[in-house]
C-alpha cells in the first residue's frame, strides 16, 4: 500500500468513526449525564465490562465499542455518556459529582 493510499483510507476511517460519534450522541444524549458538560464526550457502560462475570473491569472504548452498542439498539440501560472527567472518575470508583450529590443532598449541583 502508498503513503497515498493510507492517507486516504485513514481519512475515511475517520469520517466514519466521526459518524459513528455524532450517531451515539444523537442516540444517548449531547451532554454528560452526570454534569452535562458538553466537552470530552465518551461512551460509558453504566454496568463495567468484567464486572458482570465478577472481574476487574476491562479497559475499552473506542468504535469498537460504539458500534456494539448501535447493534444493541443503543440501550440507555447499558450505556451513556460521561465528559471524560466523570468517566474516569466513575472508573476509579465514584464521580465527584455524585459524591457531591450523596454528602450534599444535591443542594446546587447539575
Amino acid at each position: 500500500m502508498s503513503y497515498r493510499d493510507y492517507e486516504k483510507a485513514l481519512g475515511y476511517s475517520r469520517q466514519y468513526r466521526k459518524k459513528l460519534q455524532v450517531e451515539m450522541l444523537q442516540a444517548l444524549g449531547n451532554e454528560c449525564a452526570c454534569c452535562k458538560s458538553i466537552f470530552h464526550l465518551t461512551l460509558d457502560h453504566i454496568i463495567p465490562i468484567g464486572a458482570k462475570r465478577g472481574l476487574k473491569p476491562i479497559r475499552c472504548g473506542g468504535p469498537g465499542d460504539w458500534l456494539k452498542a448501535r447493534s444493541e439498539g443503543w440501550p440507555r440501560d447499558k450505556y451513556q455518556i460521561l465528559c471524560g472527567s466523570c468517566n474516569q472518575n466513575k472508573g476509579n470508583g465514584m464521580c465527584e459529582h455524585e459524591s457531591a450529590r450523596i454528602l450534599y443532598g444535591g443542594v446546587g449541583l447539575p
